[in-house]
């Protein structure tokens, strides 16, 4: 323990009771130490359970009364409550032993244990399970005692033993109790009954072992649960081994129990870091609608030969409208009922992932997340949970089948020919990974399943047809080309120079020239459509003549386009560039082609299109693209040369700082072997440079995988090691470390609203996930810019409510900001009347955010609504009066808060209330006896939360009422800790919050009197509960803080009681394993400054304080240093100090890529290879050893210690 400057450094353990037995030390922990670990093990694995098994929430070492012996675990799950003490033991050998309930031995007393059920009054667990590794009694006597019992099993596929006691050998219906206690029996025989009717004793549980490398029954459990039933390990989680993922489970329980959390599945999913989206990608395939043609003959023999045969492939050669015929198909199928998934394996030139898309995992990850999408249901049947792969296709398929007989299932899958095309220019991708069509063809399908296929003809789609014919996709005819030739406006342009007869003279050609070939009909198209609009010579007939007949790969088309042998610099950009380009940048890339590049372009309109969202110019379809490497292959000087055009072109626009340079310099460096050039730029803190600029993590390791290749096609080791270090950073960052509302935040103060607006969308497309990229939205829709809310709207992603709460209301803010006022308005009404259970943090939020872009009047079209239930009207009601409070308008917040105390049903809603100006005498019913709940805090061993809540209202309210009488309760409290002074500090901040008529500076003097009266207790670990207690009332904590500081308005106030608070800070903050905790921590502290930050109030109070607080944390755990620098950041741009925040944000950048705060054993390949060193060369040895003292002595404090607390010990010995 560390006591320097009022530093207070303790590893703090709270938790299960363990045996006398467990008294001799194990691995150097003692007994109860082994205890803490049997349940932190428990825990984890009942933990990975409830992500299955529908569990709501798992509450760890929280005791709901005084006396409360089953507070090791509550579960909650379906409407019931399981609370569960487990008891384990070192000594295998160990029975289940009369003393175990007869005395205090193992904290299962008979009268303890009836006692703590009788304690919870009306509202008892549903069961009561004691969890013991203790054999079934051999000693008949003992035996008798228990009961077999017929229950569900703690530990799945684990034969414990399960019983209930014999109540009749305890105490006979006309008897007395068996044994004499040492005080009068303080319950009835009945209450036994009643009780032994909720408990289990669960004898012969798992054994753990200290090691987790050499792991022990329940380890193993844990282990095998997570594998088998969860996923880790598997697609697309492989990079989380079942073991690293039970042990970080474990550690995670243990944080919980330090903490006495409650934990639902999604918060223990987020921890694991275990994706949930089965690995899917992003695939919407670029349909035009608008340009659909309806092939009524081939779909109905799609729908004869669909279901009749297992497999069905549509082949067709390239342009033939493959996916044209599909798409509808889909639609089609899954309108008249059917499950319908589809997975594509190309979609566009340019796709960023289309070498993923050509893998078996992406395949099985789309195709079960969209049934899995599709039907729901089917979720509970996926096992493992959240991985993908042809086992668990094939059970979903099975099980979607079994449940709904008479619902067909159809998979698609399209663009096979792909696969090996992509695959040749395919770096990261090994040909084992891309085995689709074997993948398919060995799937077995259920009956009332069909794969349904679409690929240009070839042999690899012989494993899927075997002998069998594949349905080939016939040749458009006449009408369904004119179709075409109208949808595409091109008829439109023709009847402007043709009269019918041409027309139709025009078409018949078209027909002819193009085969039947939608593509090619498409290019002809738009070729008549350009020569005609330009006012070229060309007339319609005269490009159709013009034209080379149909081939099928189009070759002739495009060499006629070309011209030349070797295609001309633009056509060889345009197919090279894996981005769309305007023509200003194509003159910049190449200024010699200048005067002719309108000309260029008009040739190549045909086979070119714009997409404006995406930056200009792209090849329209694959085949031209590959048309042009083909022939570029032939004249490497020249292919040389555009490359060399595109990176010279690329790195003047700035690396990293341009998006499209950041994105693809690299590549086309590696293209042509700037290995070297590569390495350069992706040095060291490339992470952390690339993170300033707001790059999200896939960017960052694509080029960090480029940079990889590099240094292994040059053989440069260093480099490869140093990358291997560099690209852990990311996962330690994104994974660990970032938090990213506050990240996006500070990246807008640092570099403007647009640059965060601008970083949202790469060529018209989403770069985050649909909650960061919605939060970044929100927060640059406030700072007066309009983000990219569709696109982000649009996306796959969580739409719950729990553990996402920044995410769901801005969620809200985008669809509210997209709707018009009326429908949003309606929509939040109807909402409103079925919302019962919505928590209040949303349905307030989704009130304020509603009036802060309609304005006020959109509450009292609320307030009108018929049908609104009384949570609802008294949020409206409280929500207009924040507004007329917060306003300059001369309504009355009071009228508002008076409406709303009408349906306040509680102290907490009616002080809400009156701190907006409500009359507080028509809300005094809602106040309880402040003397009561004020003791009833007092006397408890440990924090609660709701009931602490309830009592700093019913404070806040008492002071409006009787002031006197709350002085008086104040005054009665006798100081005995941290946590008594602070319930007459509260009460204090109660009730000059109340006098509001007060002079301010006595107001003030109050306030500060009462924080001097706080600061002088300083220690936390006095009284109890204790303040390094109270972390689940840190929230009612942070209120009582708040609403003291926002009465400081004078300057000399506010600097006194920041100071006060500061003193408070140091003096009660303990640490957990580096993890701050206490009732203010840095963190804490700082938001209370911020409170009071703006560029009209830049007080050197506020900035010392966050400055002070910052410095404190500089050689603490690295996320909790980055999240102040950060605030410091944004601190310093409000205060117009710019380059002093530009050095912080370079440095909270740096933080989060630093040192992993937990079992990064980093540090070990260097201290380990010290000894080869030394024998190869001991002089540079003993400067390596020199180097690496700093870093391995700063792990103490940078990290938990986790597998590092013996890296100084190794250091040392060197």
């Amino acid at each position: 323990m560390n006591l320097e400057n009022g530093d207070v450094r303790n590893d703090l353990e709270v938790g299960a009771s363990t045996s006398e037995d467990d008294q001799e030390q194990m691995h150097g922990l003692s007994a109860a130490h082994r205890g803490y670990v049997y349940q932190d093990v428990a825990t984890a694995y009942l933990l990975a359970k409830a992500i299955v098994d529908g569990t709501e929430s798992v509450t760890v070492d929280h005791k709901e009364y005084g006396g409360d012996l089953f507070d090791d675990l509550t579960v909650r799950r379906e409407g019931r409550v399981v609370r569960r003490q487990f008891k384990s033991s070192a000594n295998i050998d160990k029975q289940f032993e009369v003393e175990a309930i007869k005395t205090k031995t193992s904290d299962l007393r008979i009268d303890d244990i009836v006692q703590c059920f009788l304690k919870a009054g009306s509202d008892p667990a549903d069961e009561y399970r004691i969890c013991t590794t203790w054999a079934v009694p051999s000693d008949e006597d003992v035996a008798t005692l228990l009961s077999p019992r017929d229950a569900e099993p703690t530990f799945e596929t684990y034969p414990t033993k399960l019983y209930r006691l014999n109540i009749q050998e305890i105490w006979p219906e006309d008897g007395k109790l068996r044994w004499k206690l040492r005080n009068p029996t303080p319950f009835q025989r009945q209450d036994l009954v009643t009780f032994c009717d909720r408990l289990i004793i669960e004898l012969e549980c798992p054994q753990i072992t200290l090691d987790f490398s050499s792991p022990g029954p329940l380890q193993v459990l844990l282990r095998d649960f997570l594998d088998d039933r969860i996923g880790a390990g598997r697609y697309p989680n492989r990079e989380i081994r079942p073991e690293e993922a039970a042990v970080r489970l474990t550690y995670r329980a243990s944080l919980a129990r330090a903490k006495q959390e409650s934990l639902d599945p999604n918060t223990v999913l987020r921890d694991l870091g275990l994706r949930t989206d089965f690995g899917r990608v992003t695939q919407k395939f670029p349909v035009i609608p608008g340009h659909l043609v309806s092939r009524g003959d081939t779909l109905r023999e799609l729908r004869q030969r669909v279901f009749a045969e297992k497999t069905v492939v549509l082949v067709g050669p390239p342009g033939s409208g493959k996916s044209w015929v599909l798409t509808p198909f889909a639609e089609e199928c899954a309108k008249s009922g059917m499950l319908v998934v589809r997975h594509y394996c190309y979609l566009e030139p340019g796709d960023a992932l289309r070498e993923r898309r050509i893998t078996s995992d992406v395949l099985f990850g789309n195709l079960v997340a969209e049934l899995v999408e599709a039907d729901p249901t089917l979720h509970a049947h996926q096992f493992p949970r959240f991985s993908a792969g042809p086992s668990e296709l094939e059970r979903l398929l099975r099980t979607a089948r079994s449940k709904q007989p008479h619902r067909n299932v159809l998979l698609i899958v399209d663009g096979l020919d792909h696969v090996e095309r992509v695959l040749v220019e395919a770096s990261d991708v090994a040909p084992a990974e891309a085995q689709i069509v074997e993948e398919l063809a060995s799937l077995e399908l259920p009956d009332g399943v069909c794969l349904l296929v679409g690929s240009q003809p070839g042999e690899h789609l012989t494993p899927l047809t075997g002998n069998a014919a594949p349905l080939q996709l016939q040749g458009w005819n006449e009408e369904e080309t004119c179709q075409l030739a109208r949808q595409l406006g091109t008829l439109e342009v023709v009847a402007e120079v043709f009269d019918d007869n041409e027309i139709d003279s025009y078409l018949q050609a078209l027909h002819t020239r193009c085969g039947g070939n939608p593509l090619y009909t498409t290019y002809l198209c738009q070729e008549t459509r350009s020569a005609l609009q330009s006012g070229g010579a060309k007339g319609p007939m005269q490009v159709i003549e013009e034209a080379p007949p149909y081939d099928e790969h189009l070759r002739g088309y495009y060499q006629y386009l070309v011209g030349s042998e070797m295609p001309d610099v633009v056509a060889s950009i345009l197919a090279y560039v894996d981005f769309a380009v305007s023509e200003d940048e194509l003159t910049e890339i190449c200024p010699e082609v200048s005067t002719q590049l309108s000309e260029l372009l008009t040739r190549l309109a045909p086979v070119v299109r714009d997409v404006t969202g995406q930056g200009g110019l792209r090849v329209y379809h694959e085949s031209f693209r590959r048309f042009i490497l083909e022939a570029l292959a032939a004249h490497p000087v020249h292919r040389d040369a555009v490359l060399t055009k595109i990176s010279d072109w690329l790195l003047s626009r700035g690396f990293p700082a341009d998006a499209r340079a950041y994105r693809y310099l690299l590549v086309y460096m590696f293209r042509r072997s700037r290995h070297q050039d590569i390495l350069r730029l992706v040095d060291a803190d490339f992470v952390s440079r690339s993170l300033e600029r707001g790059y999200p993590a896939d960017a960052i390791l694509n080029n960090i995988g480029l940079a990889a290749k590099a240094a292994a096609a040059v053989f440069d080791w260093p480099a490869l090691c140093r990358l291997t270090e560099v690209r852990k950073s990311i996962e330690t960052c994104f994974q660990e470390k970032l938090d990213f509302e506050i990240y996006a935040k500070t990246l807008l103060a640092v570099d403007g609203p647009a640059a965060l607006v601008n970083q949202l969308l790469f060529e018209g497309k989403p770069t985050r996930s649909r909650d960061e990229g919605l939060i970044a939205c929100s927060i640059c829709d406030d700072a007066g810019v309009t983000p990219p809310w569709r696109e982000y709207l649009e996306l796959d992603g969580p739409t719950g409510l729990h553990e996402r709460q920044a995410a769901a209301l801005a969620d809200f803010h985008g669809r509210a900001r997209l709707s018009t006022v009326e429908h949003i308005t309606d929509r939040v009404s109807s909402w409103m009347q079925h919302a019962s259970n919505a928590p209040a943090w949303y349905m307030r939020g989704v009130l304020a955010r509603l009036a802060s872009l309609h304005g006020a009047d959109t509450l009292q079209t609320l307030a009108q609504s018929p049908n609104l239930p009384s949570r609802a009207l008294l949020y409206v009601h409280l929500a207009m009066a924040e507004i007329m409070r917060d306003s300059d308008g001369p309504e009355d917040p009071a009228a508002y808060a008076n409406k709303a105390g009408q349906f306040a049903v509680d102290v907490v809603e009616a002080f809400e209330c009156v701190q907006l100006g409500a009359d507080p005498t028509n809300l005094a019913a809602h106040c309880p006896d402040i003397r009561e709940v004020t003791n009833q805090l007092r006397g408890l061993s440990y924090p609660d939360e709701q009931k602490t809540h309830e009592w700093i209202a019913a404070i806040g309210l008492s002071a409006y009422l009787d002031s006197e009488s709350l002085v008086a309760i104040r005054d009665s409290i006798e100081i005995e800790g941290w946590y008594t002074a602070w319930l007459r500090f509260a009460i204090s901040v109660s009730l000059a919050f109340a006098n509001e008529n007060e002079n301010l500076v006595l107001r003030e003097k109050a306030v500060c009197e009462a924080l001097a009266n706080i600061a002088n207790e300083k220690s936390p670990f006095r009284g109890s509960p204790r303040a390094c207690d109270l972390y689940s009332i840190r929230d009612e904590i942070a209120v009582v803080w708040k609403t003291a500081i926002s009465m400081l308005q004078s300057p000399g106030a506010l600097s006194d009681g920041l100071n006060y608070l500061s003193e408070i800070a140091s003096s009660t903050t303990t640490y957990l394993r580096g993890s701050p905790g206490g009732p203010l921590t840095m963190d804490a502290l700082v938001a209370l400054g911020e409170m009071f930050l703006n560029p009209e109030n830049v007080s050197s109070a506020i900035m010392k304080l966050i400055e002070e607080q910052t410095r404190m944390v500089e050689t603490g755990l690295y996320e909790i240093q980055a999240r102040l620098e950060m605030k410091l950041t944004a601190a310093y741009i409000v205060a117009g100090r710019h380059s002093e925040a530009q050095v912080r944000w370079q440095r909270a950048c740096q933080c989060l890529c630093a040192y992993g705060f937990r079992k990064d054993i980093t540090v070990f390949e260097l201290v380990n290879s010290l000894p080869s060193l030394i024998d190869c060369d001991s002089n540079r040895a003993r400067l390596c050893i020199s180097d690496l003292h700093i870093p391995v002595e700063s792990l103490d404090e940078r990290t938990d210690g986790s597998e590092t607390d013996t890296a100084l010990v190794h250091w040392h010995e060197m």
